[in-house]
């Protein structure tokens, strides 16, 4: 039988169960009387939490730490998962090395923490820094007090103007229009926004001379172009390089790629044809040559014309498309 010394420890946060039903013995309880009839179901009476603490502090019965996990539901790191944790955080996050163990995840945290195995190393204000930033914010903006920052009191992570702003929203430190105002023109008299897109494209990045970028035709967005760069501006790679080899480009003559790969841009993949023979080239290429705009153009040059086709007319466009593929086929036959 259960009695009221042990109670207490096994169950303080919870509605307990105990061995009298009657009003008198139960008062004798809460005031530290603890005369329990064991004959009596312990099923019969709740005891509530207050009672149960009261009980605690009269009797002096304290919880080990140990046993305040427990019954919290929380278990003891084991030496083992403790090893596990060492050999295993380089190489796997704090998600998977929580479910390999059965773990909370922010217990698992909590515990590489504990260990001295931190993933990033936190690097908190001082005092001397909040001081500065409450005497300047009004007068300097947060991109060039970040500079600042960066230069007196340097960090592994850096200052960025997002580490300012944050603070000074922490700190409810704002500024008034005028004091924005006033910034402003200080930077436009300094110069600072004169080099605003060079900063932009340093930013994301400038494509190098002599790189080569594959674009898609508006035309023919299925047939990616290769282009390079060449004294900052982008040009045709296939001409450009078929002048450096051959010369200039005759006149009515185009460059192309003899196996009509673009991908495939060596030297001898390449090669120059006639404005007609480009014609009959790009009309052997498929159906998708004769394009519907193209057909249509060829039904009318009236552009509401030729867009009022396109739209409501695809059996017409088909016509004439077969009309056409029939023309050239007699044509190269003669």
């Amino acid at each position: 039988m259960t009695t009221i010394k042990e109670i207490p420890l096994l169950f303080q946060t919870e509605m307990v169960r105990a061995v009298d039903k009657d009003r008198k013995e139960q008062t004798r309880r809460a005031k530290g009387l603890n005369e329990i009839n064991e004959a009596r179901p312990a099923e019969e009476v709740w005891i509530d939490r207050a009672s149960v603490q009261f009980s605690l502090q009269k009797l002096k019965l304290k919880k080990t730490r140990r046993q305040r996990s427990l019954s919290a539901g929380k278990l003891e790191w084991t030496p083992e998962e403790d090893q596990f944790l060492r050999d295993n955080w380089l190489h796997m996050n704090n998600a998977a090395l929580a479910k390999a163990l059965g773990r909370k995840l922010t217990n698992t945290r909590t515990r590489l923490y504990q260990l001295g195995m931190k993933r990033i190393e936190l690097e908190f204000w001082t005092d001397e820094m909040v001081q500065f930033l409450r005497d300047n914010f009004r007068q300097i903006g947060d991109t060039e007090l970040a500079k600042i920052f960066s230069t007196k009191w340097p960090k592994n992570k850096g200052w960025s103007k997002k580490h300012i702003e944050k603070k000074r929203r922490y700190l409810k430190l704002k500024r008034t229009r005028k004091e924005m105002d006033a910034i402003r023109q200080r930077h436009i008299e300094a110069g600072v926004y004169a080099r605003g897109n060079e900063k932009m494209w340093e930013t994301r990045g400038v494509t190098k001379d002599g790189e080569i970028r594959y674009w898609r035709a508006s035309y023919n967005k299925d047939r990616p172009v290769p282009f390079i760069k060449i004294d900052g501006q982008f040009v045709h790679y296939a001409r450009y390089r078929y002048e450096q080899l051959h010369g200039p480009v005759p006149e009515g003559h185009n460059v192309v790629f003899l196996d009509n790969n673009p991908e495939n841009i060596e030297d001898n993949n390449l090669g120059i044809v006639t404005n007609a023979e480009l014609a009959i080239r790009n009309a052997r290429l498929g159906p998708g040559a004769l394009s519907d705009n193209y057909v249509a153009g060829i039904l009318s040059r009236d552009k509401e014309l030729r867009e009022e086709i396109k739209a409501n007319y695809p059996e017409l466009i088909e016509i004439k498309r077969k009309q056409l593929i029939l023309n050239r086929t007699i044509n190269e036959s003669l």
